[in-house]
């Protein structure tokens, strides 16, 4: 059975601070001279997690200023490449 989340206003705030919790790990691989391939994985999911975070209707909707959030997943693309 599938039941519909329901997003609040706290609900969004916690989905918007797990965000920045990401922007802050990718930010911090980023400036890593070398990954290891377990450093990698965790990078690619946290830029998935923002990119799928990001196309979400709540987080859409949320007047919150999320260029940090685009910035992040630039940036952590670009040390994926």
């Amino acid at each position: 059975m599938n039941i519909p989340i329901e997003y609040t206003i706290e609900r969004t705030a916690q989905d918007i601070k797990a965000l920045g919790d990401s922007v802050s790990v990718i930010n911090e691989l980023v400036s890593t001279d070398t990954l290891s391939d377990q450093q990698k994985k965790f990078l690619k999911a946290n830029v998935d997690h923002i990119s799928y975070m990001l196309a979400k209707q709540h987080i859409i909707s949320d007047t919150s200023d999320k260029s940090a959030f685009t910035a992040a997943v630039e940036a952590g693309t670009s040390k994926l490449a």
